[in-house]
């Protein structure tokens, strides 16, 4: 973080910056939409919620190249999905969030794509991307938010990380 940041930061709240990583992930085979077992290659933890097309997954165990699954999580309709189908993951829940930036990894390949629960990236048949662009190196601004679990990414490359700087409220005081 350079000197501005941690200026910023303190004048807002006197918690220290925090950063978190995301990257991404594809499905490394079709699965029908009964399967909990879904082959991925890329980076799942325990705990992340994911995206393949419009259901919604919460992740259980991984050993990788295999992740363990709760299918149709939040209520969505469990599918069927393709081989290299790309996987949105919302970002962490994090309550105390009040302002957070987004960085694309400078060794980055190619854009990584933040928005709603919508966002989608390309499957190289039609221009249907979706939310803001962040390009390597690229870093936004500092915007407002109430909790970062709001928020989804999605990128063409599984190895495309993205770095979230976060400022929390003030901690309380006695």
């Amino acid at each position: 973080m350079n000197s501005y940041r941690g200026q910023v930061a303190a004048v807002i709240s006197d918690r220290a910056p925090s950063t978190y990583e995301i990257a991404g992930a594809t499905l490394n085979g079709a699965i029908d939409d009964v399967v909990t077992t879904i082959p991925f290659t890329g980076q799942l933890k325990d705990g992340d919620v994911i995206r393949i097309g419009t259901e919604q997954m919460l992740v259980g165990t991984v050993t990788p190249p295999n992740a363990t699954v709760t299918r149709g999580y939040n209520n969505t309709t469990p599918a069927a999905h393709s081989l290299n189908d790309k996987i949105a993951k919302r970002f962490p829940s994090d309550p105390d969030v009040m302002l957070f930036s987004v960085k694309g990894v400078k060794a980055n390949s190619d854009v990584v794509y933040i928005g709603d629960q919508n966002v989608v990236i390309s499957d190289g048949t039609q221009l249907d991307n979706t939310g803001f662009e962040v390009e390597p190196s690229q870093e936004t601004l500092y915007m407002p938010i109430n909790n970062m679990n709001l928020l989804w990414s999605i990128r063409t490359a599984d190895t495309d990380l993205l770095s979230v700087i976060v400022i929390r409220t003030p901690a309380p005081t006695s």
